[in-house]
């Protein structure tokens, strides 16, 4: 495994990514002291965590959705019936 310090990858940071993506790993360090792995990806699991990640985001917004149905229940009362009734006509004339 290559070491590289902090001067290093900033002067070559093109040439030191191409290595990575093509398997190396490398050893970052900052001031001789090594501070970090840089390492290829394993894409099959990237891909897997983003759908993953990605279908938990979807799960939570829509529970938060439901959850907020309610809020708005203090707002059905009578008048409402009235309201809807002179939208279905309206509807109806539009279509006739």
């Amino acid at each position: 495994m290559r070491k590289v310090g902090t001067r290093e990858l900033k002067q070559h940071t093109g040439e030191i990514i191409e290595k990575v993506r093509m398997g190396e790993r490398v050893i970052l360090t900052l001031r001789g002291e090594p501070v970090a792995v840089i390492s290829p990806i394993d894409r099959e699991a990237v891909e897997e965590a983003v759908i993953s990640e990605a279908e938990r985001a979807e799960r939570e917004s829509l529970g938060w959705l439901a959850a907020g149905e309610g809020a708005f229940s203090f707002w059905e009362n009578e008048e409402d019936e009235i309201w809807d009734e002179v939208a279905e006509g309206s509807a109806r004339g539009a279509e006739g």
